[in-house]
């Protein structure tokens, strides 16, 4: 009768053990599994960014090579007028066809000491179009990083949602099973698993 009641007590220590493991394993679980789909919108959401900066940059770059090649046409025509004499039409090209930023330029040039051909060889030609792809560029690398990072944190956490599932497996099997022994054994490597991937899981960002 004793030896019924001590195993009948185990019994019940077991199911309860069981029912714990079973408890925090599936609540830890459910946050993983959230996380990793939270992280999986942050990482579509950063790849969307970063196509749209790439294509924004595209635009920009593409505006500065056309303005570039326009500029240097109309510099190789100012350059033939003043080179003929023609003053009239050189003032004409320089004041009303040169963009701002050769305008610029070319009046820093005509009164500087160095030795720059052109004023496309100056620092004072700057085109704004330029600068704004590469500010588009570097958003756009920015963004991809970031996205990285969001799809890896996301496979961490889908990692650790599946250890914990092996956690739930083997808590779950133990109520099944008659031998003591076995049941032990299968809990306490549930509550190793558990213990594990959720101390694991702690560690990574959450958004």
């Amino acid at each position: 009768m004793a030896g019924d009641e001590s195993g009948g007590a185990r019994a019940s220590r077991l199911e309860v053990l069981a029912a714990i493991i079973l408890g925090l394993a599936t609540v830890a679980s459910a946050w993983g599994a959230y996380q990793a789909t939270r992280w999986g919108g942050v990482q579509a959401t950063a790849y969307t960014e970063a196509g749209l900066a790439s294509t924004e940059a595209a635009k920009s770059f593409q505006l500065a090579d056309s303005k570039l090649n326009l500029d240097q046409t109309l510099f190789v025509e100012w350059a033939l007028a003043v080179d003929r004499g023609d003053d009239e039409v050189a003032l004409y090209i320089s004041d009303d066809l040169f963009s701002f930023e050769l305008g610029t330029a070319l009046d820093a040039w005509l009164v500087s000491d160095d030795d720059a051909p052109t004023p496309f060889d100056t620092e004072a030609y700057v085109l704004e179009e330029l600068a704004e792809g590469e500010a588009f560029e570097d958003e756009s690398i920015l963004q991809n990083r970031r996205g990285g990072d969001a799809n890896q944190t996301g496979d961490q956490y889908v990692l650790v949602t599946v250890i914990l599932t092996s956690a739930l497996f083997f808590a779950g099997i133990s109520t099944v099973l008659k031998s003591d022994q076995v049941r032990y054994a299968l809990l306490g490597g549930g509550a190793a698993l558990f213990v594990a991937a959720t101390g694991t899981m702690l560690t990574f960002p959450i958004t």
